[in-house]
């Protein structure tokens, strides 16, 4: 399927849910999740760091990207799946945005992440749908 497709997709998605009066900082809340890491800082994972950002309840601790010296944004430490075993920074959940690869980047992160839930981003806008 079209990346720029399935991109659209989570978009229109995640303003259905927004008009439905949901949110994704709400399903944190309402699941437990209350410091994550964002794994993917393309669009939607800039425009997920600056939804939970705004928010008084969840934090994200840092987020993850293969091109982490490459990217820059304010407030947040970003870094590189093998960093992530030297991450001081204990998180509840990972979120993750590129959601074509997710399985493949789930297996990878199952690696350093013991009892922390993996999650796709689409599948926490679908929840609330």
């Amino acid at each position: 399927m079209n990346m720029d497709y399935i991109g659209f997709r989570i978009y229109d998605d995640w303003i259905r849910m927004v008009r439905k009066g949901h949110s994704i900082k709400g399903f944190l809340k309402k699941n437990g999740y209350e410091t994550i890491a964002i794994y993917g800082m393309g669009l939607i994972g800039r425009q997920l760091y600056e939804d939970l950002n705004d928010s008084e309840y969840e934090t994200v601790a840092y987020c993850i990207d293969k091109n982490a010296s490459q990217i820059m944004i304010n407030g947040v430490e970003i870094i590189t799946v093998n960093e992530v075993e030297i991450q001081d920074k204990a998180v509840d959940a990972v979120i993750v945005t590129p959601v074509n690869y997710f399985y493949d980047i789930e297996k990878e992160l199952l690696r350093y992440y013991k009892g922390v839930d993996i999650l796709s981003v689409r599948d926490v806008i679908w929840s609330n749908l």
